[in-house]
């Protein structure tokens, strides 16, 4: 009888409600469907949910990745045309049980084309590749008897005249965000690719008087010799003579492996160099460091800047330089990896005018006239293709660096303790550590600041709120949908609210849970500031 009455009104589900029996026409489940990841494991919610009750989503626990994709929060239908959800966000539970997919947004992928720029024979190679950002990409070498009459194959360079970055056949750099020609590089068959000139070292260093030079990445210094050391036009190091007391020997080498090096949202301008030194001591003088850099992985209002890795704390530490074209200088007295990045650094407008702005898909926009305000006053920078991309999700590294850009702090900023600092891309790791020593960014419990995770609307009201020094007690907002905005976030958009800085996206509705796009976080960005400015 029992089990005659368990079979027509109830069941089990082995996921859900703990694996006791449940009664169908009252308890609901939410399941979730990796929908073709091939790793990571797919949450399980394990309780139950009457019909009008409010279920949250959950983010992406268990790690669920797919080859050549990226995970982008959940859908009611596996081929993501239904209903689209992101982790924290909310729905009422309806009359049936619900499945999430996992929603997967394809990598793009960008080519390498080989370009013989003006040889006299041979072929240029042919590379069929397509790579993801930050992909490794080895060189093809010579392989189809390139020639060129009066000149000798000196590698590549990524322009046409030569004035780019050089790569000698089988070396490799980082994938940028753009397709990449590599032109062939010419020299006149007299002249040799080493620079300097008289005796030549065991190591292929020339020796002119007491200067040392050497262009293939290895370098030998008696003591009392000044002497330089360079990867090609690429890098170069510069040692005084009294720089060490000792005889030392420098190598430089490509990273060709930065898997642990770089996180998903760092582009480099420069591969990853690693420079090393014979002893363990710092120089007692500084020594000079020159790196060619590419100008177009720059974005928005980025200037580039140096930085190392510090092996210790497993983050890059920015040293900043002197630009001049598209070479970057900086002085040290040790050696390590170094790279160099784009910040979101730029000088302040020198008058109040709004110079002009052309991005391509903001016409018409709703905050078309915010994003060319915000964009002029370098709180924010457009993409390289010449987008906007104004309802794009935006990460909470990515907000505290447009935060920083609005409140332009003087301090260098705290130290950075979160469990994840090695998920803070360089480009955002002093925006973070300001906003941290400002008590604007706090992490959460268990000792993350999750830098890639897409920022909630409730998240975007609490960081403005600490920033305006608002009230954060929890209190009564008059959003419709009130109940759904966390304790913790209530006073911040009440507070906003009433200061006109945050508005509902519709039908009053707050939606706490939702993903901050590019738009509303540059909108909301603005109100504080003239808020702030009175």
């Amino acid at each position: 009888m029992r089990a005659g009455i368990l079979q027509a009104y109830g069941g089990i589900n082995a996921s859900g409600n703990d694996g006791y029996p449940y009664l169908r026409a009252i308890q609901k489940f939410v399941t979730y469907d990796g929908n073709g990841s091939d790793s990571g494991i797919t949450p399980a919610d394990s309780s139950s949910y009457e019909q009008g009750v409010t279920a949250s989503v959950y983010g992406n626990t268990g790690s669920l990745a797919k080859t050549g994709y990226t995970f982008a929060g959940w859908n009611t239908q596996a081929d993501g045309s239904g209903t689209d959800y992101a982790a924290g966000a909310s729905f009422t539970m309806g009359t049936a049980d619900v499945t999430l997919y996992a929603k997967w947004t394809k990598n793009p992928t960008y080519t390498v084309s080989y370009n013989a720029n003006g040889a006299t024979s041979g072929s240029a190679p042919a590379d069929s590749g397509l790579y993801e950002q930050n992909a490794a990409v080895s060189l093809s070498g010579n392989v189809s008897g390139l020639a060129k009459t009066g000149y000798t194959f000196a590698g590549w360079n990524t322009q046409a005249d030569g004035s780019g970055t050089d790569y000698a056949a089988g070396a490799s750099f980082t994938m940028g965000t753009a397709d990449v020609t590599l032109y062939a590089k010419w020299l006149p068959a007299s002249t040799s690719n080493d620079s300097g000139s008289g005796s030549t070292g065991p190591t292929g260093s020339a020796a002119a008087g007491n200067n040392v030079v050497s262009s293939d990445g290895t370098l030998t210094l008696p003591v009392g010799k000044s002497g330089e050391v360079s990867l090609g036009n690429r890098v170069k190091v510069v040692i005084p003579a009294d720089a060490s007391g000792k005889a030392l020997r420098i190598t430089i080498q490509q990273v060709t492996d930065t898997q642990n090096l770089l996180t998903s949202h760092d582009v480099p301008a420069t591969p990853v160099y690693e420079i090393l030194k014979s002893f363990a001591e710092n120089f007692e003088k500084d020594i000079t460091l020159i790196f060619t850099f590419d100008p177009q992985v720059l974005k928005g209002n980025q200037i580039p800047a140096v930085f190392f890795y510090d092996e210790a704390k497993k983050t890059w530490v920015k040293v900043g330089g002197t630009v001049n074209g598209n070479t970057i200088t900086v002085k040290v007295n040790h050696l390590t990896k170094f790279a160099v990045f784009g910040v979101g650094e730029g000088a302040d407008p020198t008058d109040g005018a709004t110079p002009s702005i052309s991005l391509g898909d903001i016409s018409g926009h709703w905050a078309e006239t915010k994003i060319k305000q915000a964009v002029g006053m370098q709180i924010v920078g457009g993409y390289p293709d010449g987008s906007f991309k104004p309802n794009a999700a935006v990460t909470r590294a990515e907000f505290a660096v447009m935060l920083m850009n609005a409140l332009k702090p003087q301090q260098e900023g705290a130290a950075l303790a979160f469990a994840d600092k090695e998920q803070i891309g360089a480009w955002a790791q002093r925006a973070v550590a300001q906003a941290v020593q400002a008590s604007i960014i706090h992490g959460y419990e268990d000792g993350t600041f999750r830098p890639n995770a897409k920022i909630t609307r409730a998240e975007m009201a609490v960081m403005i709120s600490s920033a305006l020094g608002q009230s954060v007690q929890a209190t009564a907002t008059g959003f419709a949908d009130d109940q759904d905005i966390p304790a913790w976030a209530k006073g911040a958009v009440a507070a906003l609210s009433q200061l006109g800085i945050v508005e509902g996206s519709g039908a009053n509705r707050y939606a706490p849970g939702n993903p901050a796009t590019r738009a509303e976080a540059v909108t909301v960005l603005l109100n504080m500031l003239a808020q702030a400015n009175g």
